[in-house]
């Protein structure tokens, strides 16, 4: 006799039989059906990120396929189990615009079915029967249960005794361990009844929760298998990985994948079956491809469980650049790269960008360290800043002397660029100047000239910033000998006191935002001035200068100021620019005359007072003759001869032509 069962539930079959003396003779059956088919999750390990493009992970990211079969509606009375879980990945092509299959249909593992029966007190393993003890007040306990049964696979189970309380008992849930082991994965799984109702206190479910064996003596969770609802009579079906199966599995090509899985129950049911009859075309007439197979329709289409990932493996590239001032001198550092001379205000900056397959996961953050030689033996040992910041990091070198920045960039995944290493020398000012005088022979600037009383020499002083700090309150001081005066004509007009001549450059600093792009232009270089009444003692300079740069001190345009060559930057002399002065003075007095000049400055960082001079020679050139006349004898009669010496003496400094000597009582001329 047959009985077809279509409820999608419990059924209790009740047998009705005559003996041959008409005595009725009954036996109850459970009979079960289920054609719904299990439900597939996935899971990601460590490393993962996810943002609005979608899932992220690299080459070492564990992949896990949990799968549960809750037989009809998701809470039957009844579920066979799920049996095996297929998956396959697929990798995008850019080329083609298409997927290509990297891993085929492969299954992840198979699985069994563990049926508790509660009322029976039973635990069936590998669809083997074990007697457990099933009292009515004590929870199941953890002592280990070694057997020899058939349906325990050495090598793959570790079971653990546990005894049930009565299911007529409420509770709300204890806990054991079973060891799990497949393949290389080691799993502890957790088996815990949970309460779930109170009406009779006769139904539960059951939850398994799934370890990963980190080998350190931790565990993550890997998986959460939840049985469906059960009923007084019915029994509680799950079922565990076991036996060969790629287990946990990782993608090691990067880029974009599409990962398909599904799962199959005792039953057959398939989680991912396709209605061909329905998909909407002709295989044949109408898309050319291959007619569904149990995982795609006609136009091959996955009716299966699919997602897209990417893989990025790549880590991001840091880009250092070296903003002004800056200064290469040819020397390199220890790790070969060049020893850039940088100044404290110098920035620094490191920019990281992800390169990886569809544009990378993303730069997390950037990872600094700055050492310093502190002793200047050439050797750096102290770490004066770290920090881990965004993926753009402005630095500044503020240590005088050797540094060496240490760096690296990492994305969200954890893929780490290697450390970098540079060093660099933190350099300040250095100011410098020169005074030359004009040499009208050579036409050019030289060092001494030769000039006469009356000529008019011209000077020239030169202020170079050789360093890489700004220089800010600069006076410039030139002082006339006895033998010069100032005669005017000066590129810069200076503050007169006495014979001296001053110019003052960056005294209080100006705002960019008063200074013209070309101070020619119009002469429009500030909108407002300070001019002063008096003097001003911090900075030396007489009532009416400004010293902006860019005006006198009645407020009228000096477009020869400092700002001439300055214009946008009127914070200071930065490095390697030049500031040029030239005036004209008249020779009074002869003699060797030495013109020294000086200047006195402040570096803007570290408010260093820095000095230098330099002088210009002017030998002035006069001439003196000098006449004596001798007679031998010095007495003599009439008649005598008396002989005349006369003696020319140049008494002077410089070469006597043409000299003539007249002797008024002689009478007569004698050239020399």
């Amino acid at each position: 006799m047959k009985i077809l069962i279509k409820s999608k539930a419990l059924c209790v079959v009740v047998l009705l039989v005559l003996s041959t003396a008409g005595i009725a003779l009954s036996r109850n059956a459970i009979a079960c059906h289920d054609n719904s088919p299990p439900t597939t999750t996935k899971e990601y390990g460590e490393p993962f990120y996810q943002d609005e493009r979608g899932d992220w992970i690299t080459s070492s990211t564990l992949i896990w396929l949990n799968a549960t079969d809750c037989g009809w509606n998701g809470g039957s009375s009844y579920t066979s189990g799920v049996n095996e879980t297929w998956y396959k990945i697929m990798i995008w092509n850019e080329e083609t615009e298409s997927w290509d299959i990297e891993k085929d249909w492969t299954l992840y593992y198979p699985f069994t079915i563990n049926a508790l029966y509660p009322l029976d007190n039973s635990l069936y393993i590998h669809n083997k029967i074990y007697l457990v003890e099933n009292p009515t007040s004590n929870p199941f306990h953890g002592i280990k249960y070694e057997t020899e049964g058939e349906g325990i696979k050495d090598g793959e189970w570790d079971i653990f005794e546990f005894k049930i309380p009565s299911i007529y008992k409420t509770y709300v849930g204890y806990s054991m361990k079973i060891l799990l082991k497949a393949g290389l994965i080691t799993e502890t799984i957790t088996f815990s009844p949970l309460e779930v109702g109170t009406e009779t206190g006769c139904y539960f479910k059951v939850e398994f929760l799934g370890f990963f064996d980190n080998g350190d003596g931790t565990t993550t969770l890997r998986f959460n298998i939840t049985s469906c609802i059960i009923f007084a009579l019915s029994h509680v079906a799950f079922s565990l990985p076991f036996g060969d199966g790629t287990g946990p599995f990782n993608i090691p090509d990067e880029c974009k994948h599409k990962i398909e899985f599904y799962s199959i129950d005792n039953y057959g049911n398939c989680e991912c079956e396709c209605d061909c009859a329905h998909s909407g075309c002709d295989c044949d007439s109408e898309c050319g491809c291959d007619c569904c197979d149990s995982c795609h329709d006609d136009c091959d289409e996955c009716c299966c469980n699919y997602q897209y990932v990417f893989v990025d493996n790549t880590p991001p590239q840091t880009d250092k650049e070296i903003g002004s001032p800056q200064q290469w001198y040819g020397e390199y550092d220890a790790y070969g790269n060049k020893l850039t001379y940088v100044s404290p205000i110098t920035p620094i900056w490191l920019n990281a960008t992800d390169y990886g397959c569809n544009g990378g996961v993303g730069v997390e953050g950037i990872y600094y360290e700055i050492w310093w030689d502190s002793d200047g033996n050439g050797i750096v040992d102290v770490m004066v800043d770290s920090s881990f910041c965004n993926h753009n990091v402005t630095l500044h070198l503020t240590h005088k002397g050797l540094n060496e920045i240490r760096w690296y960039a990492v994305d969200y995944l954890g893929n780490t660029e290697e450390m970098h290493y540079q060093q660099h020398i933190v350099s300040g000012a250095s100011m410098e100047l020169s005074k030359k005088v004009w040499n009208e022979t050579k036409q050019d600037w030289d060092e001494v000239i030769i000039a006469s009383i009356g000529d008019t020499v011209r000077f020239n002083i030169t202020l170079y910033n050789a360093g890489l700090d700004d220089i800010v309150c600069i006076n410039v001081t030139d002082y006339l000998p006895p033998c010069l005066e100032y005669a005017g004509n000066a590129t810069i007009e200076p503050i007169q006191w006495g014979k001296n001549l001053t110019w003052l450059f960056f005294q209080d600093g100006c705002d960019d935002s008063c200074c013209d792009d070309d101070c020619d232009d119009g002469c429009d270089c500030c909108d407002e001035y300070d001019c002063c009444d008096g003097c001003n003692s911090d900075c030396g300079y007489e009532c009416g200068d400004c010293n902006d740069g860019c005006h006198d001190g009645c407020g009228d345009c000096d477009c020869n100021g400092s700002c001439h060559d300055d214009c946008d930057e009127c914070n200071g002399l930065s490095a390697g620019e030049y500031i040029y002065i030239e005036f004209d003075a008249i020779v009074v007095d002869g003699g060797i005359n030495v013109n020294i000049a000086n200047v006195s400055g402040k570096e803007k960082c570290s408010d260093t007072t820095l000095y230098d001079e330099d002088d210009a020679i002017v030998k002035v050139v006069t001439a003196n003759i000098t006449l004596t006349k001798e007679a031998s004898p010095t007495t003599a009669n009439i008649g005598d001869e008396i002989e005349y010496t006369y003696i020319v003496t140049n008494t002077g400094d410089t070469t006597l032509y043409d000299v003539t000597v007249y002797d008024e009582d002689l009478g007569i001329y004698i050239t020399i």
